[in-house]
C-alpha cells in the first residue's frame, strides 16, 4: 500500500537506537514536520550508525485535534512552491 505525504504524521517520529555495550535500546522522539519542514536544528537530530527511524502515519499515532497540524502544499508557479504548515 502506497503512502501519501499528507498521511504522514509530522508531529512525531522516532530514533531507535542501541547501546553496543550493553545492547539496551533507547528511543528519541522528534517532531518529523519541525526538522523536515521548518528546519528546526533542535529537531534535526544525528544519527548513528545502526539508528531506525520510524516514521508513522496519521493512523498510526492520534492526536488531539488542537495538537494537529495543517499543511498545505503549493506546487506549480510559485516563488517558492513546496509543503508549508497552515494556521487552522
Amino acid at each position: 500500500m502506497e503512502r501519501n505525504a499528507l498521511e504522514t504524521n509530522w508531529n512525531y517520529a522516532v530514533i531507535e537506537r542501541r547501546d553496543p555495550k550493553d545492547l539496551s535500546t533507547t528511543l528519541i522522539p522528534f517532531r518529523l514536520g519541525k526538522a523536515v519542514i521548518d528546519g528546526d536544528q533542535t529537531e534535526n537530530l544525528p544519527l548513528e550508525p545502526g539508528d531506525v527511524v520510524t516514521i508513522f502515519s496519521t493512523a498510526d499515532v492520534r492526536l488531539p485535534q488542537n495538537l494537529q497540524s495543517r499543511y498545505v502544499r503549493l506546487e506549480g508557479e510559485f516563488a517558492s512552491a513546496g509543503v508549508y504548515s497552515a494556521s487552522r
